[in-house]
């Protein structure tokens, strides 16, 4: 295996472990086809090949966690080539290809490329295997940076007061379209013909990076699947760092304990308005939860008995708007009433109960280092008005390296590929509706936006993971009957995931045992209504437009 050169992904290190066994391998059909000399790379201008390496992985297996679409989360058995490729294109960058390609007789004749999260172009083995068990040859690509999600530290600035534009270039786009060039020429290598279809699946970083191919290289993929898209990056980064500018601005530090403590009470508040108690908010449009009613009210903090504070319900209703400017002014959006905040507003105590801030690179090194262009900058001195200055100068400086909210995709339309989209209403990262006011400016070029472009809200999900509520499932397979069946989805079926098995990622138990049991998400701007009987049934539901759009 070759190194990342000076840092190895997170594939990588899975794989490596793995490769101590070989020496014990007999699958001799998987050694002979995976082979250097069975691989010819396209030609594509501005790029050299820097090394191409094939290595027979036999009998895998890997423990995961239940994120993006995937409900299964244990994987044995498995056998596959990996095959790895290292290119340049401007003489001083080192790229890396990742292409996992499943014995023959298990490949489903697609190909999928899988995105990353935060500031990583990649998330390695936790997304790559299970499409590799799914049948898909796959795809994953470091787009020459560190795979370190939290923090672009090592890439973002040339030195102090130059930003590598190229580098965000290639990350915000180039190296997702050479990826899919090179991945798709392997495939068809290995297999000895080319993939009948070709997917991208990811969510956060990985489905702006979905988005992004759907529109700058809309020829590249039949069917997208971008989940809790950060498109908007530039008001998604000044949204995530609103938070920590409203408890800087008002001085107010609370306990974690009490944010998740008002989380809670607006999740009792605001559960029950769509019929169905189950500790999520399906129905924020008829939620008028305000925290301020809780001020002076009694909660357990841990154990204790606390009262809510004027202060922290104040702070929670500031962060839940949305930032705004100095004159009151919306700049972006906030946070869904029931999400868990503690993390965007993560403060650390001592024992006399004086907190303080905790910084989160994620945002702190947009400012510092995207915008102020300063590694020494104090992002936690910014006055509001410093605040909405740098908001806007980050939508200006790289709107159109990697904002990536460009509403006109008829390219992709016309082309006639599918993008199907699913964003958590418990999202404590990405506000929701950046995904709806996206999807809103899409049907403004074409109202036959339905045709090509899917938007579901789930209840209860938060980022790319399972929440309080039930968790979408099958997403992907009904993205493939819509590219290739043109059946399309009308709603997901989110499931129990605590019912679910994760050998097979399905429901167990008998009354579990049939695909009409689960809880539907509405395609947008459509929302569920209970109708009456099994809530755990989706014939127990009916349709209806949404009345705030």
């Amino acid at each position: 295996m070759d190194t990342f050169h000076g840092h190895r992904s997170v594939l990588d290190n899975t794989l490596t472990a793995q490769l101590s066994h070989l020496h014990m391998a007999s699958n001799t059909s998987l050694t002979a086809a995976c082979h250097v000399q069975e691989f010819s790379l396209p030609a594509i201008l501005g790029v050299e090949i820097l090394s191409l390496a094939a290595s027979p992985v036999p009998n895998f297996s890997l423990t995961s966690t239940v994120t993006h679409d995937w409900t299964k989360s244990e994987f044995s058995s498995l056998d596959f080539c990996n095959v790895t490729v290292e290119y340049t294109h401007t003489g001083d960058d080192r790229i890396t290809i990742h292409v996992l390609l499943p014995e023959q007789p298990r490949w489903n004749g697609r190909f999928q490329a899988t995105g990353g999260g935060g500031w990583s172009a990649e998330q390695g083995s936790s997304i790559m295997i299970p499409a590799v068990d799914a049948g898909y040859a796959t795809a994953s690509t470091d787009a020459g940076v560190s795979t370190n999600f939290t923090s672009p530290a090592s890439w973002a600035l040339l030195r102090p007061g130059t930003v590598d534009l190229a580098t965000f270039n290639t990350f915000g786009s180039e190296a997702l379209h050479y990826m899919a060039l090179i991945g798709k020429a392997v495939t068809s290598d290995y297999y000895g013909q080319a993939p009948s279809y070709s997917y991208w699946q990811g969510c956060s970083q990985g489905g702006r990076q979905g988005n992004m191919m759907a529109q700058r290289y809309p020829d590249d993929f039949d069917g997208i699947l971008a989940i809790a898209p950060a498109i908007n990056w530039g008001h998604l980064f000044g949204a995530l760092y609103w938070p920590r500018q409203v408890q800087n601005d008002m001085q107010i530090f609370p306990a974690q304990c009490e944010v998740r403590a008002i989380t809670a009470a607006a999740i009792s508040a605001c559960d029950a308005l769509d019929g169905v108690l189950d500790g999520s908010i399906s129905r924020p449009d008829l939620c008028d939860f305000d925290p301020i009613s809780l001020a002076g009210q009694i909660f357990d903090c841990d154990g204790t008995p606390e009262a809510f504070t004027a202060a922290g319900v104040q702070l929670v209703q500031k962060i839940c708007a949305g930032p705004r400017d100095s004159d009151g002014s919306f700049m972006w959006y906030g946070y869904e009433v029931g999400s868990d905040l503690t993390v965007l507003t993560d403060t650390s105590c001592n024992r006399d109960g004086n907190c303080v801030n905790r910084p989160n690179n994620l945002p702190y090194d947009w400012f510092r280092l995207s915008l102020a262009k300063d590694p020494n900058f104090n992002v936690s001195a910014m006055s509001l008005d410093d605040y909405s200055l740098y908001f806007r100068r980050g939508i200006q400086l790289y709107n159109s390296i990697i904002e990536t909210a460009d509403p006109d995709i008829t390219t992709f339309r016309d082309r006639g590929s599918k993008l199907l989209s699913y964003h958590g209403l418990q999202d404590n990262f990405i506000p929701t509706k950046g995904s709806s006011d996206y999807f809103g400016r899409v049907r403004d070029v074409d109202p036959h936006v339905d045709d090509y472009f899917r938007l579901f809200l789930a209840p209860g999900v938060q980022h790319c993971l399972p929440g309080s509520g039930y968790y979408p499932t099958g997403v992907l397979d009904a993205l493939v009957q819509w590219t290739e069946r043109g059946i399309a989805p009308e709603h997901l079926r989110a499931v129990n995931i605590s019912n679910v098995n994760p050998i097979t990622g399905q429901l167990v138990g008998d009354r579990n045992a049939t695909m009409q049991r689960g809880r539907p998400v509405c395609l947008y701007p459509r929302v569920e209504q209970y109708l009456g009987g099994d809530a755990d049934l989706l014939s127990s539901y009916r349709y209806i437009p949404l009345l705030t759009q």
